[in-house]
């Protein structure tokens, strides 16, 4: 299931974009979690301890694992917690999918969601996303990705350079 993904559109320089399709080397994912809101509209959720857990859905079965999560909430309003961290995912390659899930320390299960990569690549990504199945509950993040070297060596950044004309 996928959550709802509000993004606008921005014009990238062409040349970025092929610049950024010939990487060698490791790419990493960048996941910003600020905060989330409204988690008491989950089923179960007790608001003791949330965090969140991003993962790299790999292509390649045996591919190394790439998962990192939060720090717990354990003050203030644990139903709309704030975070404020960033998490590094290695080992990103285009086309792969970022797996989020928010979950309750006091229970077992989460509530996940699938972020495909045309979502975040090779924009970034910076928003609100629904957690599927509570529409009321939103996390704010944002998903960047930093590029490992370019065939001629030289890295490459994580955003793509607008227009000359764009005024955003």
């Amino acid at each position: 299931r996928f959550g709802h993904f509000a993004k606008s559109p921005t014009l990238v320089n062409a040349s970025a974009c092929s610049a950024m399709s010939v990487t060698v080397g490791s790419n990493k994912l960048l996941v910003h979690i600020d905060k989330a809101e409204g988690l008491h509209h989950m089923n179960n959720f007790s608001g003791d301890k949330p965090y969140v857990v991003c993962e790299v859905k790999h292509a390649d079965d045996h591919a190394e694992l790439s998962r990192a999560e939060t720090k717990p909430v354990t003050d203030g309003d644990t139903s709309n917690p704030v975070w404020n961290e960033t998490l590094e995912l290695e080992h990103w390659q285009q086309g792969e999918a970022l797996e989020i899930a928010v979950y309750d320390k006091g229970l077992l299960a989460s509530k996940t969601l699938i972020m495909p990569s045309e979502v975040f690549f090779p924009n970034g990504f910076n928003g609100r996303v629904s957690i599927p199945e509570f529409p009321k509950s939103k996390l704010h993040i944002s998903v960047q990705v930093e590029f490992g070297t370019t065939a001629a060596g030289s890295p490459t950044a994580g955003a793509a350079e607008p227009l000359p004309n764009d005024e955003s």
